[in-house]
Formats: C-alpha cells, structure tokens, sequence
C-alpha cells in the first residue's frame, strides 16, 4: 500500500478540523499527524506524555466500543474507516490486528500475553520496518501491561504508566515523575479529552470553543507541574530499544508457564 494512499485518508481527516489555536493538538490526537517541535509539545515530552497525542490503540478501542454492533461487517468498517483516516500508524494497525485475532481464536485457548506476542509477530511480518518503531514499541508494551491481570483499574493504570516509562527511557532520559503523572492523568485523556475532542468535527462554534477550553484548562494544569528537561543521556542502543518489547513478552510468557505448572502440580 502506498504512502500517498495511506496519507490519503490523514488529509481527509484533517480538512475536517476547524481552525482554532489548538488544531495542531486535534491534529495529533484526531488524526495523527506529527507534533511540530514547539514550546507546548516540549511541555508533554518533559511530562512523558507526548504519547497521549498519538493515535493509538486505545483510541481504537474506544470507536469499536460506540461502532454498531448489531449490522454484521458494520463493525469493522467503520474500524477501518478510522484506521484509514489516521494513516494507518503502527498502534492503530496493531491494535486492529489484535481484536482481528481476538475474533479468530475465540473457540482457542490462548492467553492474552500469548495473543499480544502473535499480534505483534503477525504484524512485524507485514511489515518488517516497523519492528524499529517507537510508536509500534511503546504499543506493545502498553499492551502486554494491560493483558497481566488487574484487581482494579488504578492498578493496570499504574502498570501501563511503568510500561510506558519503560519504553520511552530507551529514547531519552524522563524523570520518574512522569509515572504517577501517567497513572493519573492519561485516563483523565483517555475517558475525557479524546471524546470531548472529536466535538470539533461538528464545525459548531460553542462545542469547538468548550474543548479549546477543556485543552487549555488541561495544559495549564500540566505548566504547574514540576518538570525535568529530557536529556540525550539517556538514550539506548537501537537493539535494545527492539529487544525491549520481545524481551518482556517472552519473559511473561515464562512466567505464565512456571505459574501454570505451579497451579496445575498444586490441585
């Protein structure tokens, strides 16, 4: 597939943006463009945070929970109607892939760790190049963190959060601050400022101006947080930056194999 096709869909998605001061932020999390390098997307880097404005899983997940269910097909037209007006970025064709095999092996048993590694095995295949991805790393990771079983749903935030730290330090230092401020404030994105954001497609003034306010409201309470310069100090070698994600998947694997045994030696 082509990249003028796949960018394609982006344009579309982007002429139906309404120009206001923050459209480059409706851009990025609408439609995933890229961020321009700028005071207010340093602000979300220093925070850790940048990755809340790229197009991703989660998103996709939240379009599949309001698509219509009830029209055999519907469903996935429209799922892919999305992916192609974002661009087909690698955490949204990840995660389509992912509930695509979720559909295939539900009368198999398999685990979520083992259905997260074959998603991203299947997709690597695909497409080898995207193996070196940051946005395709960072995915996997946060996905393997929320298929590890939770008590609550406070405790797979905080997991995802560590994930995501974990990803992002193999390209730059990040201060540990930007763990509770994960945990805390990417639900907050998630449940609250994704939805309130696609009011901007209607074109009605009120609705665009109360979420310009909710992202203003939103990024000054970010500027009063405290934050640490993101250094190339800590930048990783590109294999280990690969490994990362192969490494963790492979190591619960392991675990969910010694705690089967353990379990099964035990009844």
């Amino acid at each position: 597939m082509s990249d003028e096709l796949l960018l394609s869909g982006q344009r579309i998605c982007l002429s139906l943006l309404p120009s206001t001061p923050n459209l480059p932020l409706y851009a990025a999390i609408l439609c995933g463009k890229n961020l321009p390098f700028d005071t207010q997307t340093r602000l979300f880097m220093n925070l850790g945070l940048i990755h809340i404005l790229v197009v991703s899983g989660a998103h996709l997940s939240f379009v599949d929970k309001w698509a219509p269910k009830t029209v055999p097909h519907l469903r996935w037209i429209v799922l892919l109607a999305y992916s192609y007006l974002t661009g087909f970025g690698a955490p949204v064709v990840r995660a389509l892939v992912r509930k695509g095999l979720g559909e295939v092996t539900k009368s198999i048993v398999i685990s979520p760790i083992q259905l997260e590694g074959l998603t991203s095995a299947i997709v690597i295949l695909m497409l080898p190049s995207w193996i070196g991805s940051s946005s395709f790393q960072m995915s996997w990771m946060c996905a393997l963190a929320l298929s590890l079983p939770a008590r609550s749903r406070m405790r797979s935030h905080w997991r995802v959060a560590i994930a995501c730290y974990a990803a992002v330090l193999g390209y730059c230092w990040t201060s540990p601050i930007s763990i509770p401020v994960n945990a805390l404030l990417v639900p907050i994105v998630g449940y609250w400022l994704f939805p309130l954001s696609m009011l901007v497609f209607t074109g009605i003034e009120p609705l665009v101006h109360f979420s310009d306010w909710i992202w203003n409201t939103f990024i000054a309470l970010l500027n009063a947080l405290p934050t640490t310069t993101q250094s190339e100090f800590g930048v990783s070698p590109r294999w280990f930056r690969t490994l990362l994600p192969v490494v963790a998947n492979l190591f619960l694997l392991f675990l969910e194999v010694l705690f089967r045994k353990r379990y099964a030696y035990s009844s």
